[in-house]
C-alpha cells in the first residue's frame, strides 16, 4: 500500500477526532502507536485474541482517562497501528508499558495533531513565518 493511501486513512480518522473533541468533550491529545509482536507473542492466532484482551482489560484498569479510537492490522514493519487520545504523555507512556510487559512486543509512539488544529496553528504564525 502506497504510503499516501495510509496517511489518507490516518488523515480521515484524525478528522473524525477532531468533530468528536469540536462536540464538548475535554480535549484530549492523540497519540498513534506502532506495535511490533515478538515471536513470544505470536504463538497462534487463538493466542493473539487472548493477548489482545488481556491487554485491552489492563489498560482500561490501569488507564482509564485514555479513550482508544481505532486498531488496524497492518503489513509492514509493525503489526498494528493504533489510535488514541489520552490527557498527556505520561498516560500514553503508560499505555506503551503496558502493550509492552504484557505483549510481549516493541511500540513506538507517535503525538498527533488533527489536522484542523494543526491548520489553525498554522494561520496564528506571523505572515513572515510561513511561506506564501
Amino acid at each position: 500500500m502506497p504510503i499516501s493511501s495510509t496517511l489518507t486513512e490516518v488523515k480521515a480518522c484524525a478528522g473524525y477526532l477532531a468533530e468528536v473533541n469540536t462536540k464538548g468533550e475535554t480535549s484530549m491529545a492523540t497519540f498513534i502507536m506502532l506495535t511490533r509482536l515478538s515471536h513470544e507473542g505470536l504463538k497462534s492466532p487463538g493466542t493473539l485474541a487472548d493477548l489482545s484482551h488481556e491487554v485491552m482489560e489492563q489498560i482500561r484498569k490501569n488507564c482509564p482517562a485514555v479513550s482508544w479510537k481505532a486498531s488496524y492490522v497492518v503489513l509492514g514493519p509493525a503489526d498494528y497501528l493504533d489510535i488514541f487520545t489520552a490527557p498527556d504523555i505520561e498516560s500514553a507512556t503508560k499505555v506503551a508499558t503496558i502493550v509492552r510487559t504484557f505483549g510481549h512486543a516493541t511500540t513506538e509512539i507517535w503525538a498527533a495533531t488533527e489536522w484542523e488544529k494543526f491548520t489553525s496553528l498554522l494561520r496564528s504564525l506571523p505572515p513572515g513565518l510561513v511561506a506564501a
